[in-house]
C-alpha cells in the first residue's frame, strides 16, 4: 500500500517488504524501550480499513505520500481532540499531496507549531 501511486525510485526503495518489517521492528522496540505499550495502539492494516477512534491525542501521517496522505489526514484529523496534534512527514514530497494535507490542516482548525525534519507538527486549536 505504501508504494501505490509513487514514482519508480520510491517504488523500488519501498517495494521491499523487508524494509517495512525492519522499520516496524525498530518502532516496536522503541515503544517497548520507552514503556509505551499501554499508550500506543498499532494497526498493521491499510489506513482505509482502520476504524477511527474518537479523541485522538497524537496522529502521525507517514504512510503512502501519494494521494492517500491527503485522504488519511482529512479522514483522521477531525477526530483529534482539541489541543491534540497531527504530525506530517515529508511535506515537500513529490506530487504535492502531503503539502496539500498540511494546507488542509491549517485551514481546518490546526496551527503549525514547528518544523520537524522534513515534516511539521500541527496542533488542533479549534
Amino acid at each position: 500500500a505504501s508504494v501505490e501511486g509513487q514514482d519508480a525510485p520510491n517504488v523500488a526503495w519501498w517495494g521491499d517488504q523487508q524494509k517495512h518489517d525492519d522499520v516496524y521492528a525498530m518502532f516496536m522496540a522503541k515503544v517497548k524501550e520507552c514503556g509505551l505499550e499501554d499508550w500506543v495502539d498499532v494497526h498493521r492494516n491499510r489506513s482505509d480499513g482502520v476504524v477511527i477512534p474518537q479523541g485522538i491525542g497524537v496522529c502521525v501521517v507517514d504512510g503512502n505520500h501519494g494521494p492517500q496522505s491527503f485522504i488519511d489526514t482529512t479522514r483522521f484529523a477531525p477526530s483529534i481532540r482539541l489541543g491534540g496534534g497531527c504530525v506530517l512527514d515529508d511535506i515537500g514530497w513529490s506530487g504535492g499531496n502531503v503539502g496539500r494535507a498540511a494546507e488542509w490542516l491549517k485551514s481546518n482548525g490546526f496551527m503549525e507549531l514547528h518544523a520537524l525534519g522534513t515534516g511539521a507538527v500541527f496542533q488542533r486549536i479549534q
